[in-house]
């Protein structure tokens, strides 16, 4: 693979100007007379012109050799997280949910083709709800969708004209293990069964690194002074300042119920938190929130191993920038809660 760095002398807040342009391009909008949905090529260019001025080299029109005659709109290499990765490349110039879903199956031929590390598609748009659905479930790292706002925000943090210097290596005993940690919430997103392996305090510390990477304040609480929770996660949301406690169970042989969910409500209104919410990776005893009245219920909420597996998800997709849903951080905790 070639350099993936081009030199640039346009200052960053000129780029990401002219940048909005071409996405404006891309999207078929036009600095005389609006908007034309039949200039295919010049949309098309738009792309490329980004990729390439941001630092990622990209060509089109790709034709694959193989079994099969293949074709791709093309193909672009960027660094991911140091890692030299090849990308295929599908574009869709409507958000219309049909040709969305043919995009994505163009795209996964291609990368499984065995040529590419990588499939991307993007599209000229808001993805649709039903498709974004469908695209959270796919195995994350191999292939990816992007609207416009995903496109932007991955740009902005990962393409190498927009890079700071490379952070150093850790040096303490507490980095390498948060690093450590980092790598198994990665690892989790991959490989859900891996969950139950894990010992109960070294969740707590994975999930620990989730929320800040999701963009989280958090402190982890010792385990024998936890007071009814194991992290307290803090953002500034539009009515100030927000904290919500998370208490995590991570058992073989039994159910967390009624006494577990009400003690979350106890806690929660002692630390005038805005929401508790327990996580177990063993599930829920039947009736959990029986009892409760109305105002207690809407304090807490409750989230089984696939929540648990759906977060670092979230913070695999959220680390390698290629998804990127349009949620505010406290909403893609509150995502798939009971």
């Amino acid at each position: 693979m070639g350099s993936n760095v081009i030199e640039q002398s346009v200052p960053a807040s000129h780029l990401q100007q002219e940048i909005e342009r071409l996405l404006g391009q891309f999207e078929g909008k036009f600095e005389e007379g609006g908007s034309d949905s039949s200039s295919i090529p010049l949309r098309s260019a738009a792309i490329f012109e980004i990729f390439n001025r941001c630092g990622l080299p990209a060509r089109e029109d790709i034709h694959l050799l193989g079994e099969a005659r293949l074709e791709a709109d093309g193909e672009f290499e960027a660094l991911v997280q140091g890692v030299a990765q090849r990308f295929v490349l599908e574009l869709k110039f409507s958000a219309r949910l049909d040709p969305v879903r043919r995009a994505i199956e163009v795209a996964r031929r291609n990368r499984n083709a065995g040529r590419y590390d990588r499939a991307l598609v993007v599209v000229a748009g808001k993805i649709p709800e039903a498709i974004r659905r469908e695209a959270e479930g796919m195995l994350p790292g191999y292939l990816d969708l992007l609207g416009i706002p995903e496109l932007r925000s991955w740009l902005w943090k990962n393409a190498p004209m927009f890079q700071p210097s490379s952070a150093e290596e850790p040096t303490t005993c507490s980095q390498i293990i948060r690093e450590a940690m980092r790598a198994i919430a990665e690892r989790l997103a991959r490989a859900p069964a891996e969950i139950l392996t894990i010992e109960w305090r070294d969740l707590e510390r994975v999930l620990r690194e989730v929320f800040e990477g999701m963009g989280f304040e958090t402190t982890l609480t010792r385990s024998s002074r936890d007071g009814g929770f194991d992290l307290a996660l803090n953002v500034d949301g539009p009515a100030g300042r927000e904290t919500y406690l998370i208490e995590v169970k991570h058992w073989t042989d039994q159910k967390p119920g009624k006494t577990h969910i009400r003690k979350l409500v106890r806690v929660t209104a002692r630390e005038k938190a805005s929401r508790g919410i327990l996580l177990s990776s063993s599930g829920f005893s039947p009736r959990i929130y029986e009892g409760l009245t109305e105002a207690e219920r809407k304090t807490v909420a409750a989230g089984a191993r696939d929540k648990i597996i759906g977060l670092c998800k979230t913070y695999y997709r959220l680390g390698h920038q290629l998804w990127m849903p349009e949620q505010s951080i406290t909403e893609r905790l509150l995502d798939g809660l009971t």
